[in-house]
């Protein structure tokens, strides 16, 4: 169901008698009092992950809670952030949680935090007790679960979990194999890798390590260092040197193709290296 307000309320007319509509989430957003003037009996949402926070689509979603039936397709069903699946609840099931007060104290790890009041920071010489104390504000924020069993618990009922090799999956897919395969750094990527390691190493005796967390230096070093060992000229882009991970690659997508019709799906961290199988 989509197209302009005209062709939209020909639509709708004809939906009157369909079996099932197809809508997209902007629609949803725009015009959910219309959308359930339908009468739908089941509401399906697909990567339900987009109604976890509260914009607009996920208060628009939440007005079909009531139906009889309310699906939510995702593979991530159990999101990151407490909240969202807080969120995510009040469409399939508000009651599970009950008021969010309850749902903080019971599942999540709260952290108190402070942050500046912009508007009260001021240029001053110098900042008594009573200035810092008015330039900034405390808030509670949510940094985790508290008990992610506990929590899992809560919310069995309301999950089903299927992947290709389930019983009731019924597709024609080939056996699931995993190869591990060591691959050594050439000699020149070898050079430059102790080059970026002995940098991290004097910036760590140098500044010290912080307690509390990494610093974001370090594990912008460690990054380029996946990088290299990956696709050296990302970084260095004058790099001629060998890439005896890449040829590899090329290997197995070369001997794949030579004996199979089926296509290659590769995954990277990076695009670089995938620009180049091009």
């Amino acid at each position: 169901l989509t197209g302009t307000p005209a062709e939209r309320e020909r639509l709708y007319q004809e939906a009157q008698d369909a079996d099932f509509v197809i809508i997209t989430y902007g629609l949803l957003r725009k015009e959910p009092e219309r959308l359930l003037q339908l009468r739908p009996g089941i509401f399906i949402a697909d990567e339900v992950v987009r109604l976890k926070g509260r914009s607009q689509v996920a208060k628009a979603a939440q007005q079909f809670r009531h139906l009889p039936y309310v699906w939510g397709l995702s593979a991530t069903p159990i999101p990151n952030h407490p909240s969202d699946l807080y969120n995510l609840f009040l469409l399939l099931n508000p009651r599970v949680f009950g008021r969010f007060a309850d749902f903080k104290r019971e599942h999540c790890i709260v952290k108190t935090i402070q942050i500046p009041v912009v508007e009260r920071i001021r240029y001053r010489r110098r900042w008594t007790e009573e200035d810092w104390e008015q330039a900034f504000r405390r808030i509670e924020v949510i940094v985790g679960y508290k008990d992610l069993q506990k929590t899992r618990l809560a919310v069995k009922d309301y999950f089903l979990h299927y992947d290709y090799e389930s019983p009731e999956v019924n597709i024609s897919l080939p056996p699931k194999f995993v190869v591990e395969e060591r691959i050594d750094m050439s000699p020149e990527q070898r050079k430059l890798y102790r080059l970026l390691r002995d940098q991290i190493i004097s910036e760590l005796r140098e500044k010290g390590m912080p307690e509390d967390k990494v610093p974001q230096s370090v594990l912008t070093a460690l990054l380029r260092i996946e990088q290299l060992m990956l696709y050296p000229q990302s970084i260095f882009p004058d790099y001629k040197g060998d890439n005896p991970k890449l040829e590899a690659l090329m290997g197995i997508i070369e001997d794949h193709l030579a004996t199979s019709n089926r296509a290659v799906v590769v995954y990277a961290h990076y695009l670089d290296p995938l620009r180049h199988l091009y």
